[in-house]
């Protein structure tokens, strides 16, 4: 492919994405990239409105993915009004990429739990941001990774709970934490 054309590919990309809303920043979306690209399946947790995901699925033509998410209620602290289920559907339909993604509507405490073990080369948690849910969550996804597989997250900010959160489940593990300079706070742990 000409440089010309991969340019009109990824600039025909971002217009689409910005019909989605959500919470990234331009910054992130090149690490979302790269986590998809070479991956077969990842599991997905804090789905909202799909610009994560499409991100992903638009990354890679043979990834599958499975969101968990509500889709219904509060948000990271932003008042949400209705479920948003409908927007993601529709937001992936649109792109292309729907027939690729199973949905599990619930809070990923209940959900994650009757997930396979060892099915997922990757995770993108972006749930909760409460220090106990983020490594609720990070604890629940553990087994469910394949060996080598990347557990990655965001906001993991600078005395946030996330970053608290990623930082014990680390020392718990004797994992290296590993945070994406000039994102919004992305995190990777790989399990060895």
């Amino acid at each position: 492919m000409s440089a010309d054309a991969n340019l009109r590919r990824v600039d025909n990309m971002i217009i689409a994405m910005d019909k989605i809303e959500g919470f990234l920043t331009l910054s992130d979306i090149p690490f979302l990239q790269a986590l998809a690209i070479g991956r077969s399946n990842i599991l997905e947790i804090g789905s909202y409105k799909g610009l994560s995901a499409a991100i992903m699925l638009k990354a890679n033509s043979r990834l599958r993915m499975t969101c968990i998410d509500p889709w219904d209620g509060p948000c990271a602290g932003y008042a949400i009004n209705g479920t948003t289920m409908a927007e993601f559907e529709s937001n992936l339909e649109r792109i292309g990429v729907r027939d690729r993604v199973s949905v599990a509507q619930g809070m990923s405490k209940d959900v994650v739990p009757g997930l396979p073990e060892c099915q997922f080369d990757a995770t993108w948690i972006d749930g909760d941001h409460d220090e106990n849910a983020v490594y609720s969550d990070m604890c629940g996804v553990w087994p469910k990774l394949k060996q080598g597989a990347a557990m990655t997250g965001h906001d993991a900010v600078p005395d946030s709970g996330a970053m608290r959160a990623v930082e014990r489940f680390a020392a718990l593990h004797r994992a290296t934490a590993s945070y994406a300079p000039g994102t919004n706070g992305i995190w990777f742990i790989k399990k060895a």
